[in-house]
């Protein structure tokens, strides 16, 4: 259905795939954070795997972020050894294995100036 709301083709996959990639319509990525969900290889390349045959344009994970003790994001403090896994070195498990996602890293601005409102 949303391919179709948004002016893509309908019907295989292959011409759905051809016409994102192309520049026509809108693209999706996803971003994976390792802060978050992990830093399992297996599960990096499955889901960039699974993104990659649903479509998807795009797969990032977050740069290294400094945290410093009472770092807040929101309502949530972050622990200063929180462990964030080096972006380059996770993708190069997943480059691997994928085709044609694109692959790349993503910053984010500082925590501290984020605020709480």
């Amino acid at each position: 259905m949303l391919m179709a709301a948004v002016g893509l083709p309908s019907g295989d996959g292959a011409n759905r795939d051809a016409a994102v990639r192309g520049g026509h319509g809108v693209k999706f990525g996803i971003a994976y954070n390792t802060a978050y969900h992990g830093m399992d290889p297996t599960r990096l390349v499955a889901l960039a795997t699974q993104a990659e045959d649903c479509g998807f344009e795009s797969f990032y994970l977050p740069e290294h972020i400094a945290l410093y003790p009472g770092a807040r994001l929101g309502a949530f403090e972050l622990a200063s050894s929180l462990a964030v896994a080096d972006p380059l070195e996770c993708l190069s498990f997943v480059a691997a294995s994928i085709s044609t996602i694109l692959l790349g890293s993503g910053c984010r601005p500082s925590i501290s100036c984020l605020g709480d409102g």
